[in-house]
């Protein structure tokens, strides 16, 4: 006798052609509308917004959201994700050095995401997420539900984020609308226009809130609207719905860290890159500081020259997401000569420099530099 079960979605699963199954790339179209109900007027040219698609695909719909900003003369920096291989190499020969992409291939729930300041990061948020289930610490849970509650936690005040996702999740999971207007005001829903309705979609696009607020009424209000189909589709809305607020751009700052949050001796190696060049500027400061009573070097200080002074400890502490820890280490070099039929053994010490990276959950990786023997 055959049984049949659910199976349950992972990441893993999702890296695999299974997820290929699922890739349903939107039609520029449609990204077009709902760039359009955006009002970016308080966004003025000395401003940079950091925009993101994190399930990315070949980042077709990313770039055009780029080329829409800048064409209303908005500057914006793009951050890509997408986890299969295949469709990050599309992207990287198609936008990578062409739009200037900041490119990460990551599993999505587990990936770090922050600035120089906390881990809000995105101004202006849109995704098609996976679809399906997945184990989460023993739970069966929905994958969309889990993108869209991660991306909230990565975006700034007041950010704006685009979720597509198919009517039906919206309509049987209540769970999932109450936590979009618990943390989003000026939520509005949109149906996808007819000739785009085929995988039956919705646009929801709404407002971060500064401070999270139940509010269950108005969700299930909207959630009645989806039922008898009594919302507008995209194609019927001629004006802007929503106004990016200034104070969502004032947040904005770069992004020091972009990485898969499963530590690895890259991602830790990765993680000391980033802040290597804040080391830099902050010697070059202090050498520049008369009241310390330091000469002015004959030459600007370059990477060799201050990591010469992270080996010597200079920079310990935590600097980022990484506590770095410099130092040396006492070892011998043994060297065997022959003088005639006698053998004379030499030992000699050597320092070796190294360094120490720890990441926030324990792992460390150590950088270490052997001095010829």
């Amino acid at each position: 006798m055959e049984n049949m079960r659910e199976m349950k979605m992972n990441f893993w699963r999702h890296k695999t052609n299974e997820a290929n199954r699922g890739f349903f790339p939107t039609d520029l179209k449609v990204v077009e509308m709902e760039m359009d109900l955006i009002d970016f007027s308080e966004v003025d040219e000395t401003d940079s917004i950091n925009i993101c698609d994190l399930s990315a695909g070949t980042g077709q719909q990313l770039a055009f959201m780029q080329d829409y900003l800048k064409s209303r003369n908005v500057v914006s920096q793009a951050y890509y994700n997408e986890v299969t291989q295949e469709r990050f190499d599309q992207a990287k020969d198609l936008y990578g050095e062409k739009q200037g992409f900041h490119m990460l291939k990551s599993d999505f729930f587990t990936m770090k995401v922050k600035t120089n300041s906390n881990k809000k990061a995105f101004t202006v948020i849109r995704n098609n997420p996976p679809y399906g289930f997945m184990d989460n610490k023993g739970s069966n849970v929905r994958m969309e539900d889990m993108f869209f509650v991660r991306n909230a936690e990565m975006q700034v005040d007041y950010g704006i984020q685009i979720f597509e996702l198919p009517i039906h999740q919206l309509i049987e999971n209540k769970n999932l609308i109450r936590k979009i207007f618990f943390r989003y005001d000026n939520v509005h829903i949109l149906m996808f226009p007819e000739q785009y309705f085929d995988k039956k979609q919705v646009c929801v696009i709404g407002s971060l809130k500064r401070e999270y607020s139940n509010d269950i009424d108005l969700a299930e209000e909207w959630r009645l609207r989806l039922v008898n189909k009594k919302i507008q589709t995209l194609g019927e809305v001629d004006e802007p719905l929503i106004k990016l607020d200034k104070r969502a751009v004032a947040n904005t700052k770069p992004i020091e860290l972009f990485r898969d949050g499963k530590v690895s001796d890259q991602t830790l190696t990765n993680g000391f890159n980033a802040v290597f060049n804040d080391l830099l500027s902050e010697s070059i400061k202090k050498e520049d500081k008369s009241d310390l009573g330091l000469k002015t070097p004959l030459i600007e200080q370059l990477p060799g020259h201050v990591s010469l002074d992270i080996y010597s400890g200079q920079y310990d502490g935590l600097i980022g997401d990484v506590l770095i820890k410099g130092g040396v280490k006492k070892n011998k070099t043994i060297i065997v000569e022959k003088d005639g039929e006698n053998e004379i053994t030499t030992e000699i010490d050597r320092l070796d420099p190294f360094v120490e990276i720890t990441s926030s959950n324990g792992k460390v990786f150590v950088k270490e530099h052997k001095t010829e023997d």
